[in-house]
């Protein structure tokens, strides 16, 4: 059903695709790789509800699959609930640390919600600003110990409009 379901893709037919995987689920009802490839199909045909709920009977089966949980993350992001697309890549990482969609998905997300120093510490580099607003400073120093433990520096305030004019 998997090789049929993505023949249909390729040619652009994702319902028939869909279809087929339905097929295939109707006859294995656990099969984590189906349930994956029709939760990304749905994903692209713009149903990221259904493609998370799909994502969430895979991670059943499979709870220590990295890809799977940084793909329900996507459609949590997609539909706007930052958090839990948040607490998906941060376990997707947990299961396995080095996994690039994971820090990349999680890291530009906290760019998009303007946290710039959180992106950085998720991948573990270095934080500069030049502004010298007091939130940031706070936010940094919240998370000082966090970065002194993964050995990055997050230093705002570093441009020159931050010198008093005054002086």
């Amino acid at each position: 059903h998997l090789g049929v379901a993505r023949r249909w893709a390729d040619r652009g037919r994702r319902a028939e695709a869909v279809a087929q995987l339905d097929r295939g689920l109707e006859r294995v009802p656990d099969d984590a790789t189906l349930l994956s490839a029709r939760a990304e199909l749905r994903l692209k045909m713009g149903d990221p509800e259904s493609a998370r709920l799909d994502y969430d009977a895979a991670i059943v089966l499979r709870p220590h699959d990295a890809a799977l949980v940084t793909n329900r993350g996507v459609t949590w992001q997609t539909q706007g609930v930052a958090d839990r697309a948040l607490a998906d890549y941060s376990r997707a990482l947990e299961l396995d640390a080095g996994f690039a969609p994971a820090l990349l998905n999680r890291a530009l997300l906290l760019l998009l919600q303007h946290r710039p120093a959180e992106a950085c510490l998720a991948k573990r580099v270095h934080y500069l600003d030049i502004t010298g607003e007091w939130p940031v400073f706070e936010a940094c120093h919240r998370r000082s110990q966090i970065a002194r433990d993964q050995g990055v520096v997050l230093m705002p305030g570093v441009g020159f409009d931050v010198v008093p004019s005054d002086c």
